[in-house]
């Protein structure tokens, strides 16, 4: 009756708990960084990370943590998972949960109230957990194991069908063909248990201490005669009480195993210590309180360097350090033995192997009891790094084939710091042509206000603040954001940048306020040649359909001759038509038109009613985007007319080479394969008239205006390799190499081609790096530029 009772108390108050639950409040982050987290709902779009999206997660979620540790907190436990490691989630239920483990290391642990089974899943194993305890689990191209810290676990090889049982504090590796569980030991339980418990850690470890093992006893083959013992001992300082016998003078005591040894003499010697009147030292060595998850590293004691503290020393006082020693062998007691103490190591002890004539009162001499310690020797905390500091140096030759041969050095330092989700990168350079002569970005040169900006922003390498997913995210990076879904406007990045470009989002709820600008160096600028930014008001719907509209503006900032501000409204649809887990298809519509805006505004260029098509600048667009696991794809059909054209806005127009065209509508394609060590992309716009031929170049009517890029990366561990190539006109430039009219540099370098090929290798807090460049400029070039660097750095994480 006691126990229907306990268990209706217990089920009451388990049903008072999650009453206030649903299935939106199942999970929740509880340690680790946000930013390295990444979500995919069932149908595998990728969420921003954030309180309302975690605690919606629902079955058949994917969560992914490439860098960091997560820790994830649920009704019924907890999960850890470790660096790289991918969960996908089954069924949800409060009384039978269900994960599956793809790839990496996690911990499961569950409550006091769970009375249900928690099952883990791999590719090629199932682990189940009955009631409250906690697993560790590791599935990765090296390793197949699980490992029990409490609880009853069931252990099933999808391989072999084999189901074993396993022990709490027990390892079981699923390739062992025994299915041998066998003890964990090193601080396994410390660095992998998400709470670890120390004392019971200390107790682990105690277990596993080397302990001195008695022999088996023996019965001696004797006979055994009474022993004669004096009144009292011959020194001072030892007592040694008789043994009580029976009173049969003799006797015989048999045994069918050994033989009987020939009789021996043990003499006993003393000697006087002398004694100070108070003790002069005691030292204490204490084990420190361990921090919230610690690595034990336990190294075993060897006898000889055992310090024996004697009862005689800490009575005297002399001088005593509390060490950990090995515990000694447990006492034989026998009626025909008597033994000293383990303690007094400067007694020798001789005993005369024979037995009194007449019985005596019985008294035995006790060893002094040593405790015995744990040996927890040193611990290292093992956390989540929360941030990092240091000093990043860079030395770069470089050989300047496109500009007369010169050659140049210069030194690059980059102190940085992070922490959660800040971090900044200054930059401070020198350099040098002829080592007579240096120029740096220290010197202040400004003379304007654009001139002090550009100055500031020379000193920033790179700036964080928040995450994209955070309700406000500012970034200062060398990346320019752009997405190619909502404008066609602009081309998507090529390569490496020089430039400081500026990012923030501000999100409230399902709307997001997205400014950009290319470059805080204000490089063209100066050079009296307009840059770009833009501004944009985004909307994302809810998860069940995610659709996105968003409407804004690029803006395009110019000096010369004045300032003057010229915007370019764009209104963007994205419809999701296929929204699964391993492929999502969305239908784009995309409409732009141009507007200046300051000094003069002419709304004469948005609308114009005199115009035959109303509108005397726009573009229009229409097609679709593919994601479909690495595999990614967009197309886009436009019409178009006057200052709209499809990327007017890419590296050859930063390079002063001038892209407009002629063209009534463009095809547009972008094609990409990526993966974590291999990435490929192909991209082509080409532009055509209204008789279907492909558009000429305004400034240059010899030269289509199609323009293409090519790129091939592939990284892995210390090497990497990289190469890309942008072209205007390929098919002018095959035809030319195929007739003969042009060598084949024409497709890497030009006035319309442009590529580069790196390689760099990393070992350690060093890296080396080559890469050679034809940048885009107005003249070919035979010689590329190329650049030799060095990189060290040098910091810490904490």
């Amino acid at each position: 009756m006691n126990l229907f009772l306990k268990k209706v108390g217990l089920s009451l108050a388990i049903l008072l708990v999650l009453l206030p639950l649903s299935a939106s409040d199942l999970f929740t982050i509880g340690d680790g960084d946000v930013g390295s987290f990444r979500l995919y709902d069932s149908q595998g779009n990728k969420r921003e990370v954030t309180e309302t999206v975690v605690s919606q997660i629902g079955e058949g979620w994917i969560i992914n943590n490439p860098e960091t540790p997560i820790l994830i907190e649920t009704p019924v436990g907890t999960i850890n998972l470790f660096e790289d490691a991918i969960l996908v989630t089954g069924d949800l239920s409060l009384e039978s949960p269900r994960l599956y483990l793809v790839r990496g290391k996690a911990t499961f642990s569950t409550n006091e109230a769970f009375e249900g089974s928690l099952i883990i899943a791999t590719p090629v194993s199932q682990f189940k957990l009955q009631g409250k305890g906690e697993i560790f689990v590791i599935s990765t191209d090296d390793e197949e194991s699980v490992t029990s810290f409490g609880g009853t676990v069931t252990a099933s090889n999808g391989i072999s069908h084999a189901t074993t049982l396993v022990k709490p504090f027990g390892k079981l590796r699923m390739n062992d063909p025994l299915h041998s569980v066998n003890e964990i030991q090193d601080g396994y339980y410390l660095t992998y248990a998400t709470y670890p418990d120390l004392m019971l850690a200390k107790q682990l470890v105690s277990d596993i201490s080397p302990v001195a093992i008695a022999p088996t006893p023996r019965k001696p083959k004797v006979s055994v005669v009474a022993l004669q013992v004096p009144d009292k001992p011959t020194e001072p300082g030892i007592t040694i009480m008789p043994v009580s016998i029976s009173a049969p003078s003799a006797f015989t005591n048999t045994t069918e195993i050994g033989s009987v040894p020939a009789p021996h003499i043990i003499s006993v010697v003393t000697k006087q210590q002398a004694v100070p009147k108070t003790p002069s030292k005691i030292n204490t060595t204490l084990v420190p309180v361990a921090p919230k998850r610690i690595i034990v590293t336990i190294r075993p004691v060897s006898p000889q360097n055992v310090k024996t503290v004697t009862t005689e020393e800490l009575e005297t006082g002399n001088e005593a350090t509390a060490q950990v020693i090995v515990p000694p062998a447990p006492v034989l007691k026998t009626s025909t033995q008597v033994e000293a103490p383990l303690a007094k190591v400067e007694q020798v002890v001789a005993v005369e192997k024979a037995v009194a004539a007449e019985p005596q009162p019985s008294t035995e001499v006790v060893p002094q009891k040593v405790s015995k310690m744990p040996v927890i020797l040193s611990t290292t905390e093992d956390k989540p790094f929360l941030g990092s500091v240091g000093l990043k140096t860079i030395y770069d030759y470089t050989y300047d084939g496109t500009s007369g041969n010169t050659q140049s050095h210069s030194i690059t330092f980059i102190p940085y710091f992070s922490y959660k989700t800040f971090t900044l990168e200054l930059h401070g350079d020198v350099a040098t042509t002829d080592f007579s002569t240096y120029t740096s970005n220290v010197q202040n040169n400004a003379s304007g206000s654009l001139e002090t900006v550009a100055y500031v922003a020379s000193y920033i390498e790179k700036f964080r603040f928040g995450y994209t997913s955070s309700p406000f995210y500012l970034a200062l990076d060398t990346i320019y954001h752009n997405d190619s879904d909502f404008s066609n406007l602009t081309v998507p990045a090529f390569g490496d940048s020089d430039k400081l470009g500026l990012y923030s989002k501000i999100t409230l709820s399902r709307i997001s306020l997205i400014t950009t600008f290319d470059d805080l160096n204000m490089d063209r600028l100066l050079a009296d040649k307009p840059q770009y930014g833009s501004i944009t008001l985004l909307y994302s719907g809810s998860e069940n359909y995610p659709f996105q509209m968003s409407f804004g503006s690029l803006v395009a900032v110019a000096t010369d001759p004045v300032l003057s501000f010229d915007l370019y409204p764009t209104l963007s649809f994205k419809f999701p038509v296929i929204n699964k887990r391993n492929i999502q298809m969305g239908i784009l519509v995309n409409a732009s038109s141009y507007l200046p805006a300051y000094p003069t505004f002419d709304i004469t260029e948005l609308f114009d009613s005199t115009d035959p098509t109303i509108f005397p600048n726009y573009l229009a667009n229409a097609g679709f985007t593919l994601h479909a696991g690495q595999f990614f794809a967009e197309s886009l059909i436009s019409i178009e007319k006057g200052k709209n054209q499809s990327l007017m806005i890419n590296d050859f127009t930063y390079g002063s080479i001038s892209t407009e065209n002629d063209s009534d509508f463009t095809i547009f394609a972008n094609l990409g394969f990526k993966s974590d060590t291999f990435s490929a992309e192909l991209l082509w716009n080409v532009p055509f008239t209204s008789a279907f031929t492909i558009a000429t170049l305004s400034s240059d009517a010899s030269r289509k205006a199609d323009l293409s890029q090519i790129s091939l990366s592939f990284d892995q561990k210390n090497f990497g390799i990289s190469l890309g190539i942008q072209q205007i006109g390929i098919i002018d430039s095959l035809g030319n190499l195929f007739d003969g009219s042009s060598d084949i540099l024409s497709l890497f370098g030009g006035k319309y081609a442009s590529s580069f090929l790196q390689a760099s290798f990393r070992l350690g807090f060093a890296e080396l790096k080559a890469k050679a460049l034809y940048p885009i400029g107005t003249t070919s070039y035979t010689v590329p530029k190329v650049t030799l660097s060095a990189t060290i750095d040098i910091g810490k994480k904490f």
